[in-house]
């Protein structure tokens, strides 16, 4: 009987593997790689930062870095988008939008994938191109001193 019970388990369940959120522990932290990197350098000594992060790294952040914060809470996991997380989603993101949602949520960064559109001149905005790492573009909020 045990038998016939594990056996239609294993014939009926899902692989965790199979998740689009799971991935394979890359660090001691096990989060992605691409967190550490971006938590690490846009991570300001004395002080917390804000940062707009794209879907496939909310569940990471927080649990690699308790410096870098996010404009939206947990309920973004559970589909109650604001209008930055949704602008950033976008395959095509307005410059000037971003510039103001972001100043509005208090964001001192915004990451998104490098393969993403902008539209408009981030610079003509007060937005700065930061860095590009592991495939993501990284804009800096001029417009919020990270000094106090």
């Amino acid at each position: 009987f045990l038998a016939a019970v594990l056996t239609v388990i294993v014939l009926s369940g899902r692989p965790v593997y199979s998740n689009p959120l799971y991935s394979v522990a890359q660090n001691e932290y096990h989060v992605p790689d691409s967190v550490v990197h971006i938590c690490d350098a846009i991570r300001y000594e004395g002080r917390e930062v804000k940062a707009a992060f794209p879907y496939e790294m909310l569940l990471y952040v927080r649990q690699y870095s308790p410096f870098v914060c996010m404009p939206y809470g947990r309920d973004m996991m559970l589909g109650d988008f604001n209008d930055l997380f949704s602008l950033i989603q976008r395959d095509r993101i307005d410059a000037k939008e971003l510039a103001e949602l972001m100043n509005q949520q208090g964001c001192h960064y915004a990451v998104f994938a490098e393969k993403k559109e902008i539209l408009g001149e981030p610079q003509d905005f007060d937005l700065k191109l930061f860095d590009t790492i592991d495939g993501y573009v990284i804009y800096q909020n001029l417009n919020l001193p990270l000094e106090y």
